[in-house]
């Protein structure tokens, strides 16, 4: 998902189209204010939870991250979750874990 303001969306147009063609989309934003969604054909709407986050994220509740998750970060919580005798919350032996590594 991109973000684009109304000037953006205007100046840059054939390269937003070409992003959208590719299967992303593009949250259109005026005066910080989401005011519609450039999605390609097929699609009616972004996908549930992520138009969740985007409005928490508008909201100032939460940042939603920028940058991919390291392939070597995934392998770590993996391997925590499968160490894990904590089978409903794993997340919890993760942060635990990581808390010893510092």
């Amino acid at each position: 998902m991109r973000r684009a303001s109304v000037t953006d969306l205007k100046n840059h147009l054939s390269e937003f189209l070409v992003l959208v063609k590719k299967g992303d989309f593009v949250r259109i934003y005026d005066r910080k204010e989401p005011v519609a969604d450039l999605l390609p054909i097929g699609h009616l709407s972004a996908s549930d939870n992520e138009t969740r986050l985007l409005e928490l994220e508008t909201k100032g509740i939460l940042r939603l991250g920028r940058e991919k998750i390291s392939d070597e970060f995934l392998r770590h919580i993996k391997d925590i979750a499968k160490k894990s005798s904590n089978t409903t919350y794993p997340a919890l032996d993760f942060l635990l874990e990581e808390r010893k590594l510092k």
